[in-house]
């Protein structure tokens, strides 16, 4: 029998700052947001740059800095920005996989989260596997279980049974759940969002087995969006949500209280932050 555990709160931010967008002058705002904010802790769903500017190694060190100077805990995401994007001349021209081996040593060195009181974090596999990115974690009823899926299609190139009440995943990627709907063809399978679909397959599935909520987190897109996009727009996927959070130039960010007495588990609420003009 499961026990009825209290609520608790955590935030969701990510896709910032970019420079491009002059994101500089917002992020103080942000950060007082989230630090004066009733949560627990928050996840940085991807993106600590934009995709037009280098990814030196200072780029990870300074990312490092801000989540540990927050007041709670930050579990980290990596996005396409720092590494699956840093190919770009204009990023440096990097080997994307040497940036993500790097982002793997600098920031996963420990399985804990930044920022004070850190929280442990489970590996898929022991610390010595590949992905150390890929972590889990339970809160009271609520299994959090963070992905390193980002933009860009995944990455993808193309020419070549615990008592839970809720199960959050998140990642960066956006997997194209709002592509337009045609009749007479599947677009769920476009070459642009093709990298996502082996996983969303298993989510659907596990869902469909799963008697609790699924909130399915992600950015990449940067706008605020809440809405049940499985199956199709016919067909609904009761018990999956997904929630996008807001990224460059929408400096805000999302909190997230769970409450296991409630039918759906996760209370959603957009915080405005007021930036200064």
């Amino acid at each position: 029998m499961c026990v009825q555990a209290a609520s608790f709160s955590f935030g969701l931010w990510g896709d910032m700052p970019y420079q491009k967008a002059g994101d500089a002058s917002k992020m103080p705002a942000v950060l007082s947001s989230l630090n004066n904010a009733k949560i627990d802790f928050s996840i940085f769903v991807g993106d600590i740059k934009d995709g037009s500017s280098k990814c030196t190694d200072d780029v990870y060190t300074d990312a490092i800095k801000l989540f540990d100077s927050m007041s709670h805990p930050v579990v980290y995401i990596p996005g396409d920005n720092e590494w699956t994007d840093c190919h770009r001349l204009n990023n440096g021209g990097y080997d994307s996989q040497e940036r993500l081996a790097h982002i793997r040593k600098v920031m996963f060195a420990k399985p804990l989260s930044f920022g004070p009181k850190a929280i442990s974090l489970e590996s898929a596999k022991d610390q010595d596997s590949t992905y150390i990115e890929n972590k889990r974690f339970s809160k009271n009823n609520v299994l959090f279980v963070t992905f390193n899926i980002p933009g860009s299609n995944n990455n993808k190139i193309l020419d070549d049974k615990d008592c839970k009440s809720g199960i959050l995943l998140a990642f960066q990627g956006d997997p194209g759940f709002d592509l337009p709907e045609t009749e007479d063809q599947d677009e769920s399978k476009a070459p642009t969002v093709s990298g996502y679909q082996n996983f969303l397959k298993v989510v659907v599935q596990e869902t469909e087995n799963y008697k609790g909520q699924v909130m399915l987190v992600h950015g990449d897109t940067h706008f605020f969006k809440v809405d049940k996009p499985l199956y199709s727009p016919t067909k609904v996927l009761p018990n999956f949500t997904r929630l996008q959070t807001f990224g460059s130039p929408n400096l805000h960010w999302v909190k997230v209280t769970v409450d296991d007495k409630r039918d759906s588990v996760f209370d959603i609420e957009p915080v405005m932050v007021q930036h200064t003009k």
